[in-house]
């Protein structure tokens, strides 16, 4: 079920909508699901972070997002979640990948 979707121009990153979004979204999600262009983006997984904390959610959101083609593997002040969806990529298709 969709509970938030927004249209973008050109004018404006879809990474800018998830806070507004997610505050139209009164009740814990389990999944968020997005384009790798718009929504592979630190700003994107904050604004997820913020939205579990905020309803005390005990399971984390499932984060489906592919990697954009400019994907870089996991840094050291990437978010936890990031390098988790990262860990779970190289973990599920590890040959897809390729490593910095």
């Amino acid at each position: 079920m969709i509970l938030s979707a927004t249209l973008t121009t050109h004018r404006e990153s879809d990474v800018s909508q998830v806070p507004d979004l997610l505050k139209q979204i009164e009740t814990p999600i389990d999944a968020f699901y997005g384009d790798a262009a718009g929504y592979y983006h630190p700003g994107t997984y904050a604004a997820l972070d913020h939205h579990e904390q905020r309803f005390n959610q005990k399971t984390p959101i499932l984060t489906v997002i592919p990697p954009n083609p400019g994907f870089r593997s996991a840094q050291i002040n990437d978010s936890e979640k990031r390098n988790g969806k990262i860990k779970r990529l190289h973990d599920l298709i590890p040959f897809s990948l390729k490593i910095d």
